[in-house]
């Protein structure tokens, strides 16, 4: 068996792994929990957290204590257990990073019912991110926050995604048509946008995951 397939055996292991699955460094583990970034490398070295900072950590990794403690309960992916507990999804800023591999994350991080969200997708791998323009007024405005699930990339007709053109994210529509994919927006100013799926390009386009829900502050 591939060392990456066995299961975490203590404490320190499920903490890094959930870490790991969660793509957070232990900086941003340490701001989200307010813990300090030394106290997380110790306990992930073999130390054991005590009272509020096990709750802050279970918190800010989607699983129970229980499972961080002693491997049972709600913790892995594929873990069917319900509960009532709150899952953390973080938030990202809408762009990917220098290298064009990984959205950016902010340092917050938003709960929502576990019965809720696990009956949308994969809370594992959603993301929250701000909308910025007007190409999906007025059903998304500028300035909402979407709800995308990085796990459902395959594209159903009426649907909104997340896509990233180079370094930028828009939110869209997204059809297909023979030899390319077409981003339609809502607004009806707005122009399609067609990419070519087997062209070569600088700028290429990825699918990076479907939006589930969105929501807007309220301004007076």
């Amino acid at each position: 068996m591939d060392n990456s397939e066995v299961p975490p055996k203590n404490f320190s292991q499920r903490l890094k792994s959930r870490r790991k699955a969660l793509e957070l460094s232990q900086k941003q583990l340490s701001e989200f929990t307010e813990i300090s970034a030394k106290t997380i490398q110790n306990y992930e070295y073999g130390d054991n957290p005590k009272g509020p900072n096990l709750v802050r950590l279970s918190r800010a990794l989607n699983c129970s204590i229980d499972w961080l403690l002693l491997g049972s309960g709600w913790g892995s992916e594929d873990s069917e257990q319900e509960h009532d507990e709150l899952i953390y999804i973080p938030k990202v800023l809408p762009r990917l990073n220098s290298a064009g591999e990984t959205l950016e994350k902010s340092q917050k991080m938003y709960a929502f019912r576990h019965d809720w969200i696990k009956q949308k997708g994969n809370p594992s791998q959603m993301i929250l991110m701000e909308v910025s323009g007007n190409s999906m007024s007025p059903e998304i405005k500028d300035g909402d926050t979407v709800l995308t699930d990085r796990s459902q990339t395959d594209i159903y007709i009426g649907k909104i995604y997340a896509v990233s053109i180079g370094q930028e994210i828009t939110v869209r529509y997204v059809d297909r048509a023979p030899g390319k994919i077409i981003l339609r927006g809502a607004h009806h100013a707005c122009h399609d946008i067609d990419i070519g799926i087997h062209e070569d390009s600088t700028e290429p386009a990825n699918i990076l995951g479907r939006v589930l829900w969105w929501c807007r502050d309220v301004k007076y």
